[in-house]
């Protein structure tokens, strides 16, 4: 049975017309509220993921409300460029609008994954008096440090792949189109947007530094009251923003982590977890009865290397750090610092194929992180030996590097922990970056890079390995010259890792029982068909790579009509010409409606070293109706056409 889902119109102070998307549960009501804002368009592509969900929380009493970001989807008004706090403002108001209905008990819970989780975070941060609860699922509080520029490294495939599927979804009109012409006069003012090349995408290259821009879109966790769920997965690109975001929230709160990257827990290839479940208890909780006694623990995490989960009051839950130290002969050793390791690095810029996959659309399959063996060969590598008992790592590793480079050169610091199996296999545990700025001076800097937390147990007879190495394309850009660098550690200023590292149970945590995903269950309803990319090619010739991600996937519509979307996103790298990396990327999107009429949108664009270009092309039954290209230089246009 299709759900009832209804078109609402919510008017916000300024005039704006916001589209939603309604579905109640059967019965009277009134019912509390659970609200989801993006930018993602709620008739067709948001809108088939949030389907099971709203018929989910429907069948448990709660109505469920999906609402287009001004200038998005099928709102009106111009929409802000990417995680403007302006969209918080807005979200405010739309909690207090829906507490406002007759159908609402004026209790409000608000909740999404990666933009709606960061938008859930932005209006709690508001205090709308209405809104009693979140839950972000892979969400993020500063966009700069947790998907633009990691550790000041700016992001390569992930964030040309975002850009590109946003210029798609924003070219295309809205698929629900109301008799009356809101949908025509809100494509029209999209389109004016879009002539001035205001796209997020495009812009960030000119603020490669922390600045206002910056400042102004990160979320003051602090200022968060009311209960709050996290979300987040152990291969997620936002996982290091969601454990920073939960350890600076003061408000009663809950954490959960798996082994998943950007996808619905219960759709997991590797640990599926009933997420909606533990949703379902948490505005039972909160929505409903607050005063009801909760003894569920905090923390609920999956240990990856021993396929258990586990729970904790705290996170970390671990004891005192682990302190390792580099030695001589690339070791990687407890105890006192050795008196002298000098290693110097002649830099490789093909590091970082077999990392796993940025993708910020999500892929649904196991063992994207491959075998490091070859990465580590490309590294500086330091490597203990072989461990006496299994040991649990639990939290975020943090690197101190001595490290000396040219003057006047800049260097991206990639560094990963890896263990390492008694055949050679390097499995990838955790990563962090740090970019080292240009500067005259030539000595040696001291150097603290915080690697993305993890759960992991490393068995007896494996060895731990901290490799270093100055790229890991496609997940970073690299820097324009391949530098050469000198890691350095004494006994006065040794150089290593602190690691929360500990015998399994020795943090207090235990085992836990969780929720399975029910079998059988069709979670994607409105998903006709959908096909992951993802390739990696060697050229021998040129000594280079490339790193190929996309999806190809059709959605029957609830309205009546289909939308159907390929999208891809290629980097490629030769190490004779870092400079020159390059990411490109496609888009082809056909939108049928109810009544037979036809859209397409064609884009295009390349990334490489500052500069972005970016092509669109609509058609409306065959006839093309809008085409124009932007380019930009360190984020400033060069012109459009």
């Amino acid at each position: 049975m299709t759900p009832d889902f209804r078109d609402v119109v919510v008017p916000l102070p300024d005039g704006t017309a916001l589209a939603g998307r309604l579905l109640l549960p059967e019965g009277d009501g009134p019912f509390p509220v659970l609200l989801s804002l993006y930018p993602y368009r709620k008739d067709d592509f948001i809108g088939s993921s949030n389907a099971y969900s709203a018929a989910y929380f429907a069948q448990a009493g709660y109505a469920s409300l999906l609402v287009d970001l001004r200038g998005h989807g099928g709102s009106g008004g111009r929409a802000y460029q990417a995680w403007d706090p302006r969209e918080h403002l807005d979200g405010e108001e739309v909690v207090a609008w829906a507490a406002a209905q007759d159908w609402s008990t004026g209790n409000v819970g608000m909740w999404g994954a990666s933009y709606g989780g960061a938008t859930s975070f932005g209006v709690a941060a508001r205090r709308p008096p209405a809104l009693k609860a979140i839950a972000s699922v892979y969400g993020a509080a500063d966009i700069y440090h947790d998907f633009v520029y990691p550790g000041g490294c700016p992001n390569a495939l992930g964030a040309s792949a975002w850009g590109a599927l946003m210029l798609a979804l924003e070219l295309a009109p809205p698929s629900l189109q109301d008799p009356g012409g809101r949908w025509l006069e809100a494509w029209r003012e999209r389109l004016t947007r879009l002539d001035d090349g205001d796209f997020s995408h495009l812009v960030w290259p000119a603020h490669p530094g922390y600045d206002e821009y910056w400042r102004e879109r990160a979320v003051p966790i602090e200022k968060i009251t009311v209960p709050s769920l996290f979300v987040s997965g152990w291969r997620d690109l936002l996982c290091q923003a969601m454990l920073h975001a939960y350890a600076r929230c003061t408000a009663p709160k809950r954490l959960l982590v798996g082994p998943w990257t950007h996808t619905a827990p219960d759709m997991a290839a590797e640990a599926p977890y009933d997420y909606l479940r533990e949703l379902r208890y948490w505005w039972d909780r909160w929505l409903i009865d607050p005063d009801e006694p909760d003894d569920r623990p905090g923390v609920v995490y999956y240990v990856q290397g021993a396929g258990e989960w586990r729970s904790a009051d705290r996170w970390p839950p671990g004891p005192e750090d682990t302190v390792l130290h580099l030695g001589p002969g690339s070791g990687l050793t407890a105890g006192e610092p050795a008196e002298e390791v000098r290693d110097e690095y002649a830099a490789t810029a093909l590091v970082g194929t077999e990392a796993g996959l940025w993708y910020p659309m999500g892929v649904a399959f196991a063992a994207s992180v491959l075998n490091q063996a070859a990465d580590d060969a490309r590294s500086l590598a330091y490597t203990t030996g072989e461990l006496p008992q299994d040991l649990d790592l639990c939290g975020a590793p943090r690197a101190r590097l001595r490290v000396a480079r040219r003057a006047g050169e800049q260097v991206n610091l990639a560094v990963k922990l890896c263990a390492v199996a008694p055949d050679g296999a390097s499995v990838l545990i955790t990563s962090g970056w740090h970019r080292i700025a240009p500067s005259e001076d030539a000595g040696a800097a001291e150097v603290e890079v915080e690697l993305y937390p993890t759960a992991y147990r490393i068995p007896l007879g494996h060895r731990l390995r901290l490799t270093v190495a100055c790229a890991d394309f496609p997940r970073i850009w690299p820097t324009a010259q391949t530098p050469v660098i000198t890691v350095l550690s004494d006994a006065a200023h040794p150089s290593g890792l602190r690691l929360p590292l500990h015998a399994p149970g020795a943090d207090g945590s235990a085992p836990r029982a969780v929720p399975l995903p029910e079998p059988g269950v069709n979670r994607a309803p409105q998903v006709v068909r959908a096909a992951p990319v993802y390739r990696i090619t060697r050229d021998v010739a040129r000594d280079g790579f490339s790193v190929t991600a996309g999806m190809s996937v059709e959605l029957a519509l609830a309205q009546g009509g289909t939308f159907a979307l390929e999208h891809e996103v290629t980097a490629s790298m030769e190490n004779a010409r870092p400079a020159a990396a390059s990411v490109r990327t496609r888009a082809a999107l056909v939108l049928r409606l109810a009544g037979g009429e036809e859209f397409t949108v064609h884009t295009g664009g390349q990334a490489a070293a500052g500069r972005r270009h970016l092509s669109g092309r609509v058609a409306a039954g065959g006839e093309t109706v809008y085409e124009r290209r932007w380019t930009t230089i360190n984020g400033r246009p060069v012109g459009s056409s």
